[in-house]
């Protein structure tokens, strides 16, 4: 899937990345659409990531919740998006992406430790 990709506009910390001051965020399925959400699951799941409840930084922003007339869920850092209704709450804060750039090489490999190079 990494071609479809056009843009990353925010980041937030991996699963296994949680740090003091972070909460998990779980994507829920809802009568068959799926959710963002900042509480526990009923079934014991990793969360999708984690992000922030409260930060002061020009570069950490809210992530917005929006809906369409369907049903479906969206998520931006914008605060407004055309015919998308914002909930009244964010679902926790995120870094915003510095880079307007979009540069990923998907064919990109790890590199040994060092030492071990032949």
């Amino acid at each position: 899937q990494w071609k479809h990709i056009q843009e990353i506009p925010f980041f937030a910390l991996p699963p296994g990345r949680k740090i003091e001051g972070s909460v998990p965020v779980y994507a829920i399925r809802e009568k068959g659409k799926t959710r963002l959400q900042v509480k526990t699951p009923d079934s014991p799941a990793e969360p999708l990531f984690y992000g922030l409840q409260q930060f002061t930084s020009p570069m950490v922003v809210p992530l917005n919740e929006f809906k369409d007339k369907d049903g479906y869920y969206f998520y931006s850092i914008k605060s407004e998006l055309e015919g998308l209704k914002r909930s009244e709450k964010p679902v926790c804060l995120v870094w915003k992406n510095p880079s307007s750039l979009l540069n990923l090489d998907v064919e990109a490999k790890p590199v040994p430790p060092y030492g071990s190079l032949k």
